[in-house]
């Protein structure tokens, strides 16, 4: 499910999401895995645990998820990319 791609830009890890309503659990990030969120194919909705509130996020869409997150997939086949931001 999960490939790694080293860059110049820092380490991209590509995510993909087979089916509807896959998703990522709550989680969050430290500075050293703090990363950009890019949407590649299909759409998304980030839900934020301490604000009770979420995103919906499309192809082309890109997010900066600064506090604790769960990410859904709201298609078949969705893709995203994470991108470190520390590297």
């Amino acid at each position: 499910m999960f490939g790694k791609e080293w860059t110049k830009l820092g380490s991209r890890i590509d995510i993909d999401f087979e089916f509807l309503n896959d998703k990522i659990e709550m989680h969050s990030h430290t500075k050293e895995t703090d990363h950009l969120t890019i949407v590649l194919k299909g759409s998304i909705e980030c839900s934020f645990s301490s604000k009770n509130d979420s995103v919906i996020c499309n192809a082309g869409n890109i997010v900066d998820l600064e506090y604790p997150h769960e990410i859904k997939a709201l298609e078949n086949n969705t893709r995203i990319v994470n991108i470190i931001k520390g590297a």
